[in-house]
C-alpha cells in the first residue's frame, strides 16, 4: 500500500520535469458514521476532510503573453458581463444546432436535417479539449473547509507541494513568476480566496501563498445551481392542478423522483427539465408549422416535396433559413437597451396611451396641449402608482396624471416562454462542457448572470460567474486566461466531445474516496485515511481493469430513449390542447400570477450598480461568504 501511495507523486515529479503545468482542484470530503452501540463516549461522528487533484495543461501557453492583463482593469462597464451582439449571434448560431438536432430526431418532417447538423459544434481549441487529460489525486487532508483556520492550512500545504515539486526536479528558479490557478466550488473558492486575503500581509511569498493564483470557480456546480433556481422559479408543490405547469408535468408522467431539491438527485431534475423542455418545443414547431401531430408533414413554403434530394449546399441554405426563423421567435437576449415603457395619460378627462422612452432613471415622453409641445419626466415607481402633473396655461394650470399602462398578461404563454429560455441556456452549457469550448463558456456565463440577478440580487453564483468573467477577460495576463479557461474542463477518454468539468471529476473521486474510507472499517487511524487516499487512483484502476476482463458493465441511471420519446409524446398529448402560443389576454396560473416572459426583463438601473458594485469589490479580492446549502449526500457506516 505503501508503494501504491507514491505513484501519484512520481507521476506528477516526472510531468514537471517534462515542463508541464497544472492547476489544482479541491472539494470537501463529508462523512457521517453512525455508530451500532451508542454509548456515552461512542456517539455518531461526522468527519470533514478536503479532497484535491491536479490537473496538467492541456493548452501550450509558452509564447503567451504574461506581463499585462488582456482588458483595462481601470474602466470596467457593466456592459462587458453581458452578451455583446457578436456572443449573442454566436449563442444563437449554437442553439440552431442544438435545436436542429432535436427536430431531426423526434419529428419524421425533418430528417432531412440530419446529414447537415454537425455531431461537433467547432471552435478554435476542439484539437487540444479532445486530447486526454491527465489527472493527480493528491492526498486527503484533515481539514475542514467551512473554518478559515483550515483553509490557511489547506492552502499552506498547497504551496509546499507546489515549491517542493518544482525544486525537486530542477525548475525552482520558475518558482519567482509561476502561478498555479486553483479551483472548486462556491464555498470552496471563497473560503480559500479568504485564506489568502488572512496571509496577504506576510513577509515572503511563500507566505503570502502568491503561487497560487486565481482562485476560481467551476462548470458543473454553477450548471447546478442555475437548475436548482429554475426550479425555484417554475416548479410549486401547490401548481399540480394548473395545467402545463411543472408540478402538473410532473404527475402526468409520474416522475415522484422530482420534489425540486436538485442537489440530492440531479441527473433525475436535470433529465425532467429536459423531457418537459423538448415536449414545450415542440409544441411551438408543431404550431409554427401547422402540424397535428409529430407524425404529420411540416407545412412551410421552402420545405418542397423533394427536399430529401436536394444537394448538400442547398440543405444547409435551407437548414439555416428555417432554424433562424425559429430561434429569432424563440430565442431572447438581454436587451441592449430599456425597452419603452407604455403610459396612459389623462388630460381633462381624455385618456391617450402614450410610449415613454427611459432617460436614466426616468421616463420620458412629449405632449401637445393646446398647441404647444411640453416635455414630461416622471419616475418608473412615480408612474406606477399615478402622477398628476400640472401644466400652466393662460387660463390656468391643466392636470395630467400618468400612469403605467397595465396589459392583461397570458400568464401560461409567459411560463412556458420564459422556461424555455432556461431550457436552451440549459443546452447550450451541457454541449458547451462537452465539447470544452472554452469561448462559448464565457458566453454562456454572461447570459446567467441578469438570469440568477433575475432571482436575488444576492445569488451567490451571480457573484461568481462575475468573477470568472472579471478574472478570465479582464485581470488576468493572456497566458493565464487561456490556461485557467482550458483546465475548467477534463477529458478522460482522449476522444471529442467527451470533456466534463473539472469539479464534476472532483465529484466522482471523492465517491470512490468514501468507499475506500468506510472499507476500513471501524477505529481507522488519520495516518490509515491518508495512505488509503493516496493509494485510491491505483486501486481505482485496478478495479477498472478486473470488471474490464470479466466483462462487468457499469450500470447507468440515465432514462432510455425510448422512456424519454414515451414521456415527450404524452406531455404533448397534454400541452397541445392548451393552446399555448394562442395567446389569450386575462388567462391566469394562481402559482405564477404575472410572470415575466423572459428571465432577462430586469430593472437595468439595479442591474447596473449590483454588477458595478460586485465589480470593484472583486477587483479587490474580496469576496463576501453566503449561506450554502449542504450539497454532500449523508454517507453512513456502521461500527
Amino acid at each position: 500500500m505503501d508503494h501504491f501511495a507514491e505513484y501519484s507523486n512520481r507521476h506528477i515529479l516526472g510531468k514537471i520535469a517534462d515542463g508541464k503545468d497544472g492547476k489544482i482542484n479541491g472539494d470537501n470530503l463529508d462523512i457521517y458514521v453512525r455508530t451500532n452501540d451508542m454509548r456515552m463516549d461512542r456517539k455518531n461522528r461526522d468527519y470533514h476532510y478536503f479532497a484535491s487533484d491536479l490537473i496538467f495543461d492541456r493548452v501550450c501557453v509558452q509564447n503567451l503573453d504574461n506581463t499585462k492583463p488582456v482588458g483595462n482593469v481601470e474602466d470596467i462597464p457593466y456592459e462587458h458581463f453581458v452578451p455583446s451582439t457578436v456572443e449573442d449571434k454566436s449563442y444563437k448560431d449554437s442553439l440552431k444546432i442544438l435545436l436542429g438536432r432535436i427536430l431531426s430526431e423526434h419529428l419524421d418532417g425533418f430528417k432531412w436535417m440530419k446529414p447537415v447538423i454537425p455531431h461537433h459544434i467547432p471552435h478554435e481549441l476542439q484539437d487540444v479539449m479532445c486530447k486526454k487529460s491527465e489527472v493527480f489525486w493528491l492526498p486527503i487532508m484533515l481539514k475542514n473547509e467551512a473554518r478559515y483556520s483550515d483553509c490557511v492550512q489547506i492552502m499552506n500545504e498547497y504551496e509546499k507541494l507546489v515549491c517542493s515539486w518544482y525544486s525537486r526536479v530542477g525548475r525552482g528558479g520558475e518558482l519567482d513568476h509561476l502561478q498555479v490557478p486553483v479551483g472548486g466550488d462556491q464555498l470552496t473558492r471563497v473560503r480559500l480566496q479568504g485564506a489568502k486575503n488572512l496571509v496577504a500581509g506576510a513577509l515572503t511569498p511563500k507566505d503570502r501563498l502568491e503561487h497560487l493564483y486565481p482562485v476560481i470557480m467551476e462548470m458543473f456546480h454553477t450548471l447546478q445551481d442555475l437548475l436548482e433556481k429554475l426550479y425555484k422559479r417554475f416548479y410549486s408543490n401547490t401548481s399540480g392542478r394548473e395545467r402545463g405547469t411543472l408540478c402538473h408535468m410532473k404527475i402526468l408522467i409520474e416522475r415522484s423522483n422530482v420534489n425540486g431539491k436538485v442537489k440530492t438527485r440531479f441527473e433525475a431534475h436535470e433529465d425532467f427539465v429536459l423531457t418537459v423542455g423538448c415536449a414545450y418545443f415542440l409544441s411551438f414547431i408543431l404550431k409554427h408549422f401547422h402540424m397535428d401531430s409529430i407524425e404529420d408533414k411540416p407545412q412551410h413554403p421552402l420545405l418542397t416535396k423533394n427536399v430529401k434530394m436536394m444537394h448538400t449546399k442547398d440543405k444547409e441554405r435551407l437548414f439555416s433559413t428555417i432554424m433562424s426563423e425559429i430561434v429569432d421567435s424563440l430565442g431572447q437576449s438581454f436587451p441592449l437597451k430599456d425597452p419603452n415603457i407604455m403610459l396612459n395619460v389623462n388630460v381633462l378627462g381624455t385618456e391617450y396611451p402614450i410610449e415613454s422612452v427611459p432617460d436614466g432613471n426616468m421616463l420620458c415622453f412629449a405632449l401637445n396641449v393646446n398647441n404647444k409641445r411640453f416635455i414630461f419626466n416622471v419616475t418608473p415607481e412615480e408612474a406606477e402608482k399615478g402622477s398628476t402633473i400640472n401644466i400652466p396655461t393662460v387660463h390656468g394650470q391643466i392636470p395630467v396624471k400618468v400612469t403605467t399602462r397595465k396589459m392583461q398578461s397570458d400568464d401560461l404563454h409567459s411560463y412556458v416562454m420564459q422556461f424555455l429560455q432556461w431550457y436552451f441556456l440549459i443546452l447550450s452549457f451541457k454541449d458547451t462542457i462537452k465539447e470544452g469550448d472554452i469561448y462559448r463558456n464565457n458566453i454562456n456565463l454572461k447570459f446567467c448572470i441578469p438570469v440568477f440577478f433575475s432571482h436575488s440580487t444576492l445569488s451567490k453564483y451571480l457573484e461568481e460567474c462575475i468573477d470568472y468573467i472579471l478574472k478570465t477577460e479582464i485581470m488576468l495576463s493572456e497566458k493565464m486566461a487561456l490556461k485557467v479557461r482550458a483546465a475548467s474542463f477534463v477529458n478522460l477518454t482522449g476522444k471529442i466531445g467527451q470533456n466534463k468539468a473539472a469539479d464534476l471529476q472532483k465529484e466522482n473521486e471523492v465517491m470512490v474516496l468514501k468507499d475506500l474510507i468506510k472499507g476500513l472499517g471501524a477505529n481507522k487511524t488519520e495516518k490509515a485515511i491518508i495512505t488509503i487516499s493516496k493509494a485510491a487512483p491505483v486501486i481505482q484502476n485496478v478495479v477498472e481493469n478486473v470488471e474490464s476482463m470479466l466483462g462487468i458493465c457499469d450500470k447507468k441511471t440515465k432514462h432510455k430513449k425510448r422512456s424519454f420519446e414515451g414521456d415527450v409524446k404524452v406531455l404533448l398529448k397534454e400541452i397541445i390542447p392548451l393552446k399555448v402560443w394562442d395567446q389569450e389576454s386575462g388567462r391566469q396560473l394562481k402559482s405564477f400570477r404575472e410572470i415575466r416572459d423572459s428571465p432577462f426583463d430586469v430593472k437595468r438601473s439595479l442591474f447596473k450598480s449590483a454588477v458595478t458594485r460586485i465589480t470593484q469589490r472583486l477587483k479587490l479580492g474580496i469576496s463576501i461568504p453566503m449561506a450554502e446549502d449542504d450539497d454532500s449526500e449523508d454517507d453512513s457506516e456502521l461500527e
